[in-house]
């Protein structure tokens, strides 16, 4: 009979509470909060310059070019509802004014809401994949405007130098029948007249941003509301949004489409880039993990 005595070092055992980041203070927050605000002036900025090159002859012709081969393709697609919606919505006057209402102001109002409230109270990991999933569709879509200006619906008929109405009558189409609801239906929420010189970028349409951060707002609201009686919320915002964004005549249904799609990337991506926690030793050494362990082994 023979016995072996070995010893082996083990690693000293996980807490969950090593598992995850320490947890900032509120000044740390604050300054995050600062850190996103200055983020998307910046975004907006380079927002203006992805566009700034959009004229040929004084007429945009590339974004009205783009605004027909999105049109071909929704009516190949059966995706052509934005005329008829908006007709709808016209033929109702509070329907198309709370239309214009939540498109204006809605959209910041309570994506930037819930953004602060991330940033404040929510636990730091969940804040940090939330937030920066948002921020991870800035660039992506800057990328998109740079690349293929869209001119929307609403300004297909509308007069130079934003429209394409003088596009519409050399090539010898009759008008598209879309409006302006913003600018028609006069109120609060009614922009004001843009010259050339002071550019804004009317064509950055594809993706829709309004509805990429919807989506955003109705993922976040549903994992953070969890058991929660006003956890729908956040989806039936996306949905209303999406509605709004297509009577108003400021996106084609599938600049919504391509809007959910970088939503959709963004959380994925910050998702595979946020390291997995170690999981915690739930063993029987707990403390005693530093000891030597011994086995015998009788032959």
């Amino acid at each position: 009979m023979q016995s072996e005595v070995t010893f082996e070092i083990e690693e000293p055992a996980v807490t969950a509470a090593q598992t995850q980041p320490a947890d900032p203070s509120i000044l740390r927050r604050l300054v995050a909060v600062v850190g996103v605000i200055v983020l998307y002036s910046v975004y907006r900025e380079l927002r203006v310059g992805a566009g700034g090159d959009v004229f040929e002859r004084g007429l945009p012709i590339g974004p009205f070019r783009h605004a027909l081969t999105i049109i071909k393709i929704e009516r190949w697609l059966w995706l052509d509802v934005e005329l008829g919606w908006q007709r709808l919505a016209l033929d109702h006057g509070l329907l198309i004014r709370l239309a214009d209402a939540y498109y204006a102001w809605v959209h910041q109002v309570l994506t930037f809401g819930l953004a602060i409230g991330v940033l404040l109270w929510a636990p730091w990991a969940r804040a940090r994949y939330w937030i920066g999933a948002a921020l991870v569709q800035l660039p992506m879509a800057l990328v998109v405007f740079a690349l293929y200006p869209l001119m929307p619906p609403r300004l297909l008929d509308a007069g130079a130098p934003w429209g394409g109405r003088a596009l519409e009558l050399h090539r010898q189409l009759r008008a598209s029948g879309f409006v302006d609801a913003l600018a028609k239906v006069s109120g609060p929420w009614s922009p004001a007249k843009v010259g050339v010189g002071s550019f804004t970028n009317q064509f950055a349409a594809m993706p829709s941003l309004h509805c990429g951060f919807s989506l955003w707002v109705a993922v976040v609201w549903w994992q953070w509301a969890q058991g929660r009686s006003w956890r729908f919320v956040g989806p039936l915002h996306a949905i209303v949004m999406f509605w709004c964004v297509v009577v108003t005549g400021n996106h084609f249904v599938l600049d919504a489409v391509a809007g959910w799609a970088v939503a959709i990337v963004a959380l994925l991506a910050m998702r595979r880039l946020r390291p997995e926690p170690v999981q915690p030793d739930n063993g029987l050494q707990g403390e005693s993990s530093l000891m030597p362990s011994i086995s015998s082994t009788w032959q």
